[in-house]
Formats: C-alpha cells, sequence, structure tokens
C-alpha cells in the first residue's frame, strides 16, 4: 500500500501525535493548523483520538503546501514527543523498541510496523523496515531524530537514507528500508 492510505479505515491516532505535528516549526503553526482543519482536524486535545486517515491527508497537503522537507522535520519533533523506557539508552534498543513506542499512538487494527532488520556495531549500520501508510520523508526525520538522541558513544555524524535500491512508499510499495550509518 502507498504512503498516505490507512491499512484500515478503523485505525486511529493520538492527539498528541497531531500536537508535537503542530510544535515542529512554530512559523508555520497557524498554516498547519489551517491544513488541520482543512481535513477535519479541528480543537485538539491531547486525550483525543482520530482518524488516521484524516491524519494521512494533514501529511499529504502538508507535502504539497510547504513541500516534503517539512515532513522530514515534522518526524523529527514527532520522535521528541514518543516515550521510550528508561532501560532504552542505546541505539540498538531504542530501534528494537521504536515498533511498541510507535504503536502507543495507535489504535484500532493498526497493522503497520517498524522492524530493526540488523545492527551491526562494528560495520557501524543499523538497517530497519518500516511497513505502514506514513510518507517515507516523515519516517526517516523520525529515524533521524532517534538515531540523533540514542547516537552511539563512538559516533561523530549519523545519517538515515532510504534504500532505493529496494521498492519502497515512494514508488508505491508497502514498505521502505532504511539505513542509519554512523562514523
Amino acid at each position: 500500500m502507498a504512503q498516505y492510505i490507512a491499512f484500515s479505515p478503523k485505525v486511529e491516532v493520538s492527539s498528541s501525535l497531531i500536537s508535537s505535528m503542530l510544535s515542529a516549526i512554530p512559523q508555520q503553526e497557524q498554516k498547519i493548523r489551517s491544513i488541520c482543519a482543512r481535513n477535519g482536524i479541528q480543537n485538539i486535545q491531547t486525550s483525543d483520538w482520530c482518524q488516521q486517515q484524516k491524519f494521512l491527508n494533514v501529511y499529504k497537503d502538508v507535502a504539497q503546501t510547504l513541500g516534503p522537507h517539512m515532513l522530514f522535520i515534522m518526524g523529527k519533533s514527532l520522535f521528541d514527543s514518543l516515550r521510550f523506557s528508561d532501560e532504552v539508552k542505546t541505539l540498538d534498543a531504542a530501534l528494537r523498541n521504536l515498533d511498541a513506542v510507535m504503536q502507543q499512538g495507535h489504535r484500532e487494527d493498526q497493522e503497520g510496523y517498524y522492524s530493526l532488520l540488523s545492527f551491526d556495531a562494528r560495520k557501524k549500520e543499523a538497517r530497519i523496515k518500516c511497513k505502514n501508510p506514513y510518507p517515507c520523508y516523515l519516517d526517516r526525520g523520525i529515524l533521524t531524530g532517534l538515531s540523533r538522541k540514542f547516537k552511539p558513544t563512538d559516533a561523530s555524524l549519523i545519517n538515515v537514507q532510504l534504500d532505493t535500491n529496494l521498492p519502497h512508499r515512494l514508488i508505491g510499495a508497502e514498505s521502505s528500508t532504511y539505513s542509519v550509518l554512523w562514523i
């Protein structure tokens, strides 16, 4: 399934994820609120839930109106609102726990996932498969935020890249695979 299309019409998203989207770039908050309202999301309370499809429509509208790189920035900001347990202290552990953390912000028939395919500290590379309806730029932002927060102690630079050699959501695939690389 391509990006921006919910796997099920029943899936709901926590408004706390929407709130973090609004705070991503304060200069754009009014434009993003307007985009939310245009897509049926108004009066956001952090205890509310909304249909995932409406949320995806907002992301699509943001990409078309403000550019896809805004989604990358939103993903980095969204990561800041995710709650990892205190035991998670390394990049390996954070990537292994990302799916469980993301599932907390969703309910009802959520079929998507984030799966750590490999983690090689010696090669300084991790590979993650994301099967969800969210845009690639957003997932890359989430993974970038996570990787920077849990950066390995021996890393001076970290980079997250979409593996374009494999099928990915930008071309209509159901999932995308990312490499997290550090030096």
